[in-house]
């Protein structure tokens, strides 16, 4: 018995010296990484000193998530500006990471301004924080909320550890390996893109077609047939009933979302956990008794069944996230101006998504609060649909913009660049 404690405690010593040491080689890789890829970013040594800088930072809608390489909004800015000045006169450069929230952005911003050296910003986050609350402890020890929660203090834990990052993204690939891909079905996509018509608005007071929505939940569960480990089929049927006011079914469908490709979420894919963290805000309390023992019961399901799963539904409230993007963009703001770099704020196109809308009403209000030039896509594309546009040609399924879309994007921050007069006649950037 002794021997075979001493054993187990030799072999404990040794998993913990072997993940010690892969973390250690994992974080100089990354290291090497960032200072390989931060190189690759400046602008070339022969134009430095005669261009201006100009640096897009956000996630994936900057990174270009949607559309093919080289049509992401700031390459588009990049033809714009080329196309007015001339070559060499201005670089813009892509600083949008997918899936990062401001709280990520802000923990790396005065690195990345002091090594690209930007004289403008162009600015668009907050969405990611609906889902990713990585460094949200950041936040709460800023504002002095909370400065050991220890449930955000495990998150971060588990987020910063290079191991549990790799190995959560070999099983998401070994995952994608032996399942169904996803592909459109025609049909399907057809009756989808008119149905969300209606979802786009997301205003619970419409009236809305019941033949229509009888025939979009009929194409949906034919994916469902067809493809059962695409999430998205099952929470749009949710979302359906969302609107409908029908919650309980609501929630039943966008748990059958998460059952369907639980670690989707780790690309931020499965809406199926966003949704179920915004229905828990919505009916917080006793304002829904049942619905909120229903959620309580799968939680603590997933944490039981699968733990690794759980850091998915860590849930902030729509208030809570309200006040961290509102500090958290504030202070990328108040360093940005601190280094004398001119500053636009833009919201996000619309996303037909259940509580998403208010991010982009945040944003405005910053930009209001602390007189920044601000770019309003939301109302911009809005006004387009109203005007006969149709969303299946600036959007692609999943809900980024495609190229199209971008080209827009594009066009509205460099008329605001105009309208401000940022830019001389020479495309060198006014002080």
């Amino acid at each position: 018995m002794h021997n075979a404690k001493i054993k187990i405690a030799v072999s404990f010593i040794g998993l913990l010296t072997v993940v010690f040491l892969l973390e250690v080689a994992l974080r100089i890789v990354g290291a090497t990484y960032r200072i390989i890829r931060s190189s690759d970013t400046k602008a070339p040594v022969s134009c430095q000193e005669s261009s201006r800088i100009i640096l897009c930072l956000g996630n994936s809608w900057t990174e270009g998530g949607g559309a093919p390489s080289g049509k992401s909004y700031p390459d588009d800015l990049q033809r714009l500006v080329n196309f007015k000045f001339g070559n060499g006169k201005i670089m813009v450069i892509n600083g949008g990471f997918g899936n990062e929230n401001t709280a990520e952005l802000l923990d790396k911003l005065e690195t990345k301004i002091g090594t690209i050296k930007p004289s403008l910003v162009i600015l668009q986050t907050g969405q990611a924080n609906l889902w990713n609350y990585h460094k949200y402890n950041n936040y709460l020890k800023r504002e002095h909320l909370n400065s050991a929660n220890p449930v955000f203090s495990v998150n971060d834990l588990f987020h910063n550890s290079r191991v549990y990052r790799l190995l959560c993204l070999l099983a998401s690939n070994f995952k994608n390996k032996n399942t169904i891909q996803v592909r459109s079905h025609e049909v399907r996509e057809q009756v989808c893109s008119e149905f969300a018509r209606e979802l786009q608005r997301l205003n619970k007071d419409i009236v809305i077609d019941k033949e229509k929505v009888d025939q979009a939940i009929s194409c949906f569960k034919e994916g469902i047939v067809l493809y059962p480990d695409d999430s998205r089929n099952y929470d749009c049927i949710g979302l359906i009933y969302f609107l409908k006011g029908n919650y309980e079914e609501a929630l039943e469908w966008f748990i059958k979302a998460v059952e369907s490709n639980p670690d989707l979420e780790i690309k931020g894919g499965n809406k199926g956990y966003e949704h179920i963290r915004l229905l828990r805000g919505e009916f917080k309390g006793a304002k829904n008794g049942e619905i909120n023992k229903k959620i309580e019961n799968f939680i603590q399901k997933v944490r039981r069944s699968s733990p690794e799963y759980s850091e998915n539904l860590l849930f902030l409230t729509a208030k809570e996230v309200s006040c961290w993007l509102e500090s958290d963009i504030k202070e990328i703001i108040g360093i940005l101006q601190k280094n004398n770099i001119k500053i636009i704020l833009q919201n996000y196109p619309f996303d037909p998504c259940v509580g998403a809308r208010f991010i982009d009403s945040i944003l405005r209000k910053v930009a209001n609060d602390l007189n920044i030039p601000f770019v309003d896509n939301e109302l911009i594309f809005l006004e387009m649909m109203k005007k006969g546009a149709r969303r299946e040609d600036y959007f692609s399924p999943d809900y980024h913009c495609n190229a199209r879309g971008y080209e827009i994007m594009a066009n509205n921050v460099y008329n605001k660049i105009i309208e401000e007069k940022i830019l001389g006649s020479k495309g060198i950037l006014n002080e």
